[in-house]
């Protein structure tokens, strides 16, 4: 009955087989207790020392009972499908836990602790793959043994590589066909799953390598370039060195490099990105250098004004007409600008302190002296600081008098700076304008009382003058200038010790306009950046409210500059 009830089992395993993907190596299954790791010649005989040094799991319901374990290897399976992902169950033991080692082959195997009994049937699943069952196992505790599975899947493997030509051998077979560049590839049907040798020859090349093949992994790209091995370097340190969008390392760089041509992209932060196209068919040094660049704007100057369409030169080679912009790599050129026979050359050095206008003064079109042909520098805005007066001039038709705004015959003095503008359009003639900020002080005392009153008046001034510059040397010019000046009195503060300060209010009796308008006239001489002017201005506008019917108050201004221009 028993034979008969083994026989039942036994059937019904391998019809249960016959559909799964697995199937069990018959007689595979043995106690590797003394085997394995054997220790001959010692007076400690023979052991297996495999059995002997691992951690065996407790059973299920004796923990001082250990587990045996059942060394489940696989036979074309890939080791990435095996690892976490066997299942196991064992009827009617119990498992107590799978873990996973490689074996000396370096194939992956599942050790299966499960409790100890007779008679066990053990069912191994692989996920994705198949499951296989195993009937009648004896397993005592802490006792090590042997099974083997296998699929009986194959699957279809390519060999593709980057050389046309290439032939190919799997585990010494020879297959049919040759590799190409593009989709031509080398086929082999019905491969088992798991490691395989690979041998591709082209051109007297031999290339070897072990594969592994698994579900998702089935085509094999072989690399059969020749390689060399290259030095990189750069005339900067710390420069990456880039071939398409992927980061090789930073140069000084050695590589195995595949021959044939290569694009390189040579970058570093403050510096131009530079591409090297370079063939590469022999070991050593490859240098990749880098370097900074300026953008310049190039100008000529003719008869004091910009002049467009001079030729220009550099390096002795025409790159364009002026005004013309280009960015030149750091180091030294020679410039030439030339505009119908009139030529002139310098020097240029770009490095980090080069200014970004380069200008050249070609020769003036005439033999005799003319002011408008000296190539003059025109500095057309600036900073200045000043001295000013003002007063009020008072006037019945027949006397007059200049008064400050307590009624004394005196000026009121104060300070001036600002910001003068002052444009050449052409044969001298420009523009004198600006905004400045003023400041004027006057004092008076009570005659009765020796009590002394202070005033402060602040305003803003801007001149519109036509002006008209002589220059008598490239950095020396003499001007005069006439116009309109327009005074805006921002507020009058008066003080006086013992009292709180008190403003004016203009518009009121006694007070002077917030706006004033003058016919205004100066000139000045200017050296290289320095410029001094004078300027002197008559009042339009009559200040009524601080005098009486019949006699008129104009405001009178004289100023003294020193400006530095720009």
């Amino acid at each position: 009955m028993k034979k008969a009830l083994l026989t039942l089992l036994f059937i019904t395993a391998l019809a249960w087989n016959a559909a799964a993907q697995f199937s069990y190596v018959s007689g595979s299954f043995h106690s590797t207790n003394e085997s394995d790791v054997a220790t001959s010649g010692t007076d400690l005989g023979k052991k297996n020392m495999s059995a002997a040094l691992t951690t065996y799991a407790p059973t299920r319901n004796d923990s001082e009972i250990l587990s045996g374990i059942v060394r489940v290897s696989f036979k074309n399976v890939a080791n990435e499908d095996i690892e976490n992902h066997v299942k196991a169950s064992a009827n009617p033991s119990h498992i107590n836990n799978i873990e996973y080692r490689k074996n000396n082959q370096h194939a992956t195997e599942a050790w299966i602790h499960l409790d100890p009994g007779e008679d066990i049937t053990l069912d191994i699943t692989v996920d994705g793959i198949g499951s296989v069952r195993i009937p009648g196992l004896k397993v005592a505790s802490k006792h090590m043994y042997a099974l083997e599975v296998q699929s009986a899947e194959t699957l279809a493997v390519t060999f593709g590589s980057n050389i046309d030509g290439t032939v190919i051998y799997l585990d010494g077979q020879l297959l049919e066909g040759r590799t190409g560049t593009g989709d031509q590839y080398v086929k082999k049907e019905k491969t088992t799953m798991g490691s395989h040798h690979v041998k591709a020859q082209v051109n007297g090349r031999t290339r070897e390598m072990d594969i592994e093949v698994a579900k998702g992994h089935t085509h094999f790209d072989i690399d059969m370039k020749k390689k060399h091995t290259v030095d990189f370097r750069s005339n900067e340190p710390g420069v990456e060195l880039w071939e398409g969008n992927s980061i090789l390392g930073v140069m000084p760089l050695t590589m195995e490099v595949d021959e044939g041509p290569h694009s390189y992209s040579v970058r570093k932060t403050g510096y131009d990105d530079v591409t090297h196209n370079i063939n590469i068919s022999t070991d050593g040094p490859r240098q990749l250098d880098i370097h900074k660049s300026k953008a310049i704007d190039f100008y000529a100057l003719s008869n004091n004004t910009d002049y467009r369409g001079a030729d220009v030169f550099i390096n002795n080679e025409r790159r364009g007409t002026t005004p013309l912009q280009l960015t030149l790599p750091y180091g030294r050129y020679n410039v030439r600008m030339s505009a119908y026979g009139r030529d002139k050359s310098a020097r240029l050095t770009v490095d980090d302190n080069t200014a970004s206008r380069f200008m050249l003064k070609l020769p003036a079109r005439h033999r005799r002296f003319n002011p408008f042909d000296i190539d003059f520098h025109k500095r057309e805005f600036g900073l200045t600081g000043g001295y000013v007066q003002k007063w009020l001039h008072l006037s019945d038709g027949v006397n007059s008098v200049g008064l400050n705004y307590f009624g004394e015959e005196k000026h009121m003095h104060g300070f001036q700076v600002g910001v003068p503008v002052q444009p050449i359009f052409g044969y001298g003639l420009g523009l004198n304008t600006g905004l400045y900020f003023e400041g004027y002080f006057a004092d008076w005392t009570e005659p009765d009382y020796y009590e002394t009153i202070s005033m402060t008046e602040l305003c803003l001034y801007m001149p519109v003058d036509l002006l008209f510059r002589l220059p008598l040397g490239e950095e020396f010019s003499i001007f005069i200038n006439g116009g309109i000046g327009i005074d805006w009195s921002l507020g009058i503060t008066c003080s006086q010790e013992g009292y709180d300060d008190w403003e004016i209010d203009y518009g009121d009796d006694g007070s002077p306009n917030r706006f004033n308008f003058s016919a205004e006239f100066g000139g000045g001489i200017q050296f290289k950046a320095l410029q001094v002017s004078g300027n002197y201005q008559i009042g339009l506008n009559n200040n009524s409210k601080i005098v009486d019917d019949g006699i008129t108050a104009k405001i009178r201004k004289f100023s003294v500059q020193l400006s530095l221009m720009f």
